[in-house]
């Protein structure tokens, strides 16, 4: 794989943002369209004093409204469905990594060993991690401590009486 194509997979993320930027432009400037094409007409053929020359502005104004609106309408499609199809770096990487690590674990018999092997040292772990081996390494260890602490109390209470017997 080149240098290309792994900045761009990392890239994609950011690719994605601008993709999503140009969409919301162009969902602008399309609403910007359909207000030109239907907000001017209706308001001059409801004026029934208007000119005709600000009706024959106004439909001027609707057609560039329209035109206006055609090339972002569907520039905003395009931009949504490219976007859509977009992967994220994640989702890229899956797609490029995956494929090579399960090829490479084909071919490789010594590879095709080591799944079997985590899946008893798994097992090992799982079977110490057992409710009741938890209770009997707890009880253990109660048992342990208690015994520390009576060592502690019979040292201590030598202590007290080497020092009280010396005074």
């Amino acid at each position: 794989m080149n240098y290309f194509i792994m900045y761009l997979i990392v890239m994609l993320d950011n690719i994605s943002i601008g993709i999503a930027w140009l969409i919301g432009f162009s969902a602008v400037f399309s609403v910007l369209g359909l207000f030109f094409k239907f907000a001017w007409v209706p308001m001059t053929k409801q004026d029934r004093y208007a000119d005709k020359e600000e009706i024959e502005k106004s439909k001027v104004q609707s057609k560039v409204g329209f035109k206006f609106f055609k090339p972002a309408f569907t520039c905003f499609i395009i931009l949504v469905i490219l976007q859509s199809m977009t992967p994220t770096t994640k989702q890229a990487a899956v797609i490029v990594v995956v494929p090579t690590i399960i090829n490479t674990v084909n071919e490789n018999k010594g590879l095709q060993q080591i799944p079997k092997e985590l899946i008893s040292l798994a097992n090992v772990w799982l079977k110490e991690l057992h409710p009741d081996k938890v209770k009997e390494t707890v009880k253990n260890a109660k048992n342990d401590v208690g015994e520390i602490v009576k060592d502690i109390k019979e040292t201590s209470d030598n202590v007290k009486e080497a020092i009280g017997d010396g005074n």
